[in-house]
């Protein structure tokens, strides 16, 4: 037996035993990876805030700073330690305004809400009973119907006294969730930092591993990668900040309730793409209508203007065509990214799979290119080769 095929049999039999092991140890499996990820969580959380806070680093270091010390000889160092500084003050500026501001306004639209909410019911049903004898429905439908509410609210109940046990648990989740942040953010300091060495290590790990062309088709990848996934979480944010403003003007010039409440609702919800403006609009108008139905009316008017809006005016100039994909390829991808990962998915899978689907495309580009075939009609003869015959297929 060859020495080359005798490695592969070893390989082979190598991966069929780690397979059978893994088959039948999938439990212990599962342990050790979840032991390991608890471990390496506080680096995720860094390496993710790091990604997030990169682009304000740059502008910041780029347009700010590298202006004034351009001159000194240090003036880089200086200024990518004070753009840093900069750019955590203004993360801290914000979570800041949002525990004294918003967070206080939204706690107290949600007390307001609880305490509200028997005397709106009592309201939003003198409203169907009118309703109801307004079009002659029969009294045993609406009995029905309170009867059906009844055993919600019946059930409503129990979930939240059989959550109170929990509690504990989840208090011992959040302290261990802000710790992990804590960490995160030390983390998330120390690769904005050193980014470029890092990059650098990380460079020449990747050519001593591997062959040159792979190598470099696996860094063409990650700046790709990077381009489609950065400008699109800019574009989201700031396209979500704009709408939540303009829901929250909105609602207060129309005196509609919870206006706060609903706008950060609708702001965060819009991050979501295709599905984020349903998922926002649905509580906020379930929440408005048991204050007011007429203006629950209007604030679901408000949402299809401000949707058009957006989608028309806003999201284009600020979001553009980062992801560059169809309308189907875009409910695909988010349907996806949902049913594997949730909300997360949802957001992350639009320029996942992106990436994926520009690979794709160069591939296939690729692979008619080398059988002779115009890539935009494949189904055309095929170019005739340089010595003037005609190639085959």
């Amino acid at each position: 037996m060859k020495n080359s095929q005798l490695k592969d049999n070893l390989l082979l039999a190598t991966y069929a035993i780690g397979l059978v092991f893994l088959v039948f140890n999938y439990n212990m499996v599962l342990g050790k990876l979840g032991w390991l990820l608890d471990i390496v969580k506080p680096f995720v959380y860094g390496f993710i805030l790091a990604y997030l806070l990169n682009r304000p680093l740059g502008f910041f270091q780029r347009k700010v700073y590298e202006p004034l010390f351009k001159k000194q000889k240090r003036g880089e160092k200086l200024s990518r330690t004070l753009a840093l500084i900069t750019t955590y003050l203004a993360v801290f500026v914000l979570i800041a305004a949002l525990f004294s501001v918003v967070l206080p306004q939204l706690i107290s639209s949600a007390y307001t809400l609880v305490e509200n909410v028997q005397a709106n019911l009592s309201t939003f049903e003198h409203i169907i009973n009118q309703v109801a004898a307004l079009f002659g429905v029969e009294s045993q439908v609406w009995e029905w119907l309170g009867n059906y509410w009844k055993e919600i609210w019946t059930t409503v109940t129990n979930f939240v006294a059989n959550s109170l046990p929990r509690m504990v648990d989840t208090a011992v989740g959040i302290g261990t969730g802000v710790a992990n942040l804590f960490v995160g953010f030390v983390v998330s300091i120390y690769l904005l930092t050193g980014k470029e060495k890092l990059i650098l290590q990380s460079k020449r790990l990747l050519y001593a591993l591997l062959p040159q062309r792979p190598a470099a088709k696996i860094l063409e990848i990650g700046r790709m990668a990077n381009a489609t996934f950065g400008g699109f979480i800019t574009g989201q944010l700031t396209d979500a900040a704009i709408l939540g403003c303009l829901c929250f003007v909105s609602m207060t010039l129309l005196k509609m309730p919870y206006a706060l409440l609903a706008s950060v609702i609708v702001g965060i919800t819009n991050m979501i793409p295709f599905f984020g403006p349903f998922i926002g609009a649905v509580p906020c108008t379930f929440i408005i209508l048991v204050n007011d139905p007429i203006k629950a009316v209007w604030f679901v008017v408000l949402m299809v203007v401000l949707q058009q809006v957006d989608g028309n005016i806003i999201s284009p100039r600020v979001v553009g065509s980062s992801v560059g994909l169809s309308g189907l390829w875009v409910l695909f991808a988010i349907m996806i990214g949902g049913s594997l990962f949730g909300l997360p998915g949802m957001m992350i899978g639009l320029p996942t799979f992106a990436v994926i689907y520009t690979l794709l495309r160069q591939w296939i580009s690729y692979r008619l290119k080398e059988k002779r075939l115009d890539p935009s009609c494949p189904e055309a003869p095929p170019a005739p080769a340089k010595d003037g015959k005609t190639q085959a297929i």
